[in-house]
């Protein structure tokens, strides 16, 4: 059996640093309700389920994105929650 924990990447984990919509770069995002967000991952990290991020991306599609620059920020975000994750991201409409 296959069991999974699944969260909304942006707006549920992490939001901007800059309080705009979408992030001015790689580095404008920071974890939303600190510290509970991670708390509570690595809480939930204990368990052997898996915990899936999810995301739309859209930037990527038309480019004002770069996925090695995506990449960086997806793994800062794993280095701060200090959890695994698996990430599954929309990059197009």
């Amino acid at each position: 059996i296959f069991i999974f924990t699944a969260f909304d990447m942006d707006g549920t984990i992490i939001c901007t640093k800059s309080g705009r919509v979408f992030a001015l770069n790689t580095d404008d995002w920071q974890l939303l309700y600190t510290p509970q967000v991670k708390h509570t991952l690595q809480r939930l990290n204990q368990d052997e389920d898996t915990k899936l991020f999810d995301t739309n991306q859209n930037g990527i599609a038309s480019g004002k994105t770069k996925v090695p620059d995506f990449r960086r920020k997806v793994e800062s975000i794993v280095e701060t929650l200090g959890v695994p994750i698996q990430l599954f991201a929309a990059t197009a409409k």
